[in-house]
């Protein structure tokens, strides 16, 4: 009787630890980006985002240096926005979404990644000048001032964050397209 053809397994990418025949997957360089772009939001959201300034008081004080915190929902909001960004990257980088002979599920979560990307980067933008023109104070006793600020290590890294997100995320789309048969 003749054999049986041997059924071979597909090879698999990444490095093989010593004594195993398990392998790691490798994560393209694109996905990096979007797994870097969400985490650095992530961190960026724990990190204090500004610095104030005080100036032009009809007081005649200027304060500079002022504490001025953000509040704890902005901050948990950042925070899960960034879980959300590095969730997608992860499902963008699945095997079911990278399909080569049917149009990838890649841009089912391509297209969600880059429109959250770009709508971050433009809402912290958004921030980021508000807070360097500044707005007008008033308390209850008739004081105003002028308020301004900076942005601090949090808020630049979160303006990093989506921007580097917004790149993977265009970049997973351009090699997600598929091939012509």
């Amino acid at each position: 009787m003749g054999q049986a053809p041997m059924m071979q397994n597909p090879p698999m990418q990444g490095p093989v630890a010593q004594g195993s025949t398990a392998r790691v997957p490798v994560i393209s360089a694109d996905s990096r980006w979007t797994l870097g772009g969400g985490a650095a939001i992530f961190i960026g959201s724990l990190l204090p985002w500004v610095s104030a300034t005080v100036t032009e008081s009809n007081l005649g004080l200027g304060v500079s240096g002022l504490s001025y915190s953000i509040t704890g929902g902005a901050i948990a909001v950042s925070a899960v926005f960034g879980l959300i960004l590095i969730g997608l990257a992860f499902a963008m980088q699945s095997k079911a979404a990278r399909g080569t002979l049917v149009k990838p599920k890649a841009y089912s979560y391509g297209v969600p990644f880059i429109v959250l990307s770009a709508l971050g980067l433009l809402g912290y933008a958004l921030f980021t000048v508000a807070g360097i023109v500044g707005f007008t104070e008033n308390d209850e006793f008739g004081a105003t001032a002028k308020i301004t600020f900076t942005p601090s290590v949090g808020l630049i890294l979160l303006l990093l964050g989506c921007i580097a997100a917004l790149i993977g995320g265009i970049k997973v789309m351009r090699h997600a397209t598929p091939r012509t048969r």
